[in-house]
């Protein structure tokens, strides 16, 4: 995770706003999902698009609809997580969200985790259900529901999860973390080597 002071400002936030971070691959990583449900007719909650998907022109062309002319839909492109825009975003957003169907442990994740965003993902995003809220699956209607429901969570209890998320990140993801992680598993190689020999 990135190392960002805790800021929650209540009066800038929307609770139906959610922000999509993600790098390339969007149909891997759920992007035509999200767009498929944010575009529904009347669909009462926000998205904002970060990610490269004008890099992948089929995806572009195919969700042309979707991403430029749906007002709820807000195609942002690459974004540079030290700008001011990016602060913005995290500042209007209450959730991050990405349905992918293949990760490591996401970093896009971390990131919007280390900006204090509550993230909403899949499982195969690589991170425990204490850390995140895991979609049970990455159908249509799962998400849909799920996107609803944390749209009409109250603030205290959404600046109650940004805060969790946002000291979880820090205390497990943190540089210190990673390498006491390879520390501890050169102890264990070593002392299985001595053991051994």
């Amino acid at each position: 995770g990135y190392k960002w002071p805790y800021r929650f400002n209540e009066a800038k936030k929307e609770k139906n706003s959610f922000l999509y971070f993600g790098s390339s691959g969007q149909v891997h990583k759920g992007l035509d999902l999200l767009l498929d449900i944010f575009s529904e007719v009347g669909f009462p909650c926000n998205l904002y698009v970060c990610g490269t998907f004008k890099d992948e022109e089929d995806f572009e062309k195919a969700y042309h609809h979707e991403l430029y002319e749906c007002k709820n839909i807000y195609p942002i492109g690459f974004i540079n997580i030290k700008s001011v825009e990016f602060r913005e975003l995290v500042d209007k957003c209450c959730y991050s969200i990405m349905p992918s169907c293949s990760e490591g442990i996401a970093g896009s994740v971390l990131t919007t985790m280390s900006a204090g965003l509550i993230n909403i993902c899949s499982y195969e995003c690589g991170l425990e259900e204490d850390e995140v809220f895991c979609l049970k699956d990455c159908r249509i209607d799962t998400i849909r529901s799920a996107v609803l429901n944390f749209a009409s969570k109250n603030m205290d209890w959404i600046r109650r999860e940004s805060w969790k998320a946002y000291r979880t990140v820090n205390e497990r993801y943190s540089e210190k973390c990673f390498t006491d992680s390879i520390n501890h598993a050169f102890d264990d190689v070593l002392k299985k080597e001595d053991y051994d020999s």
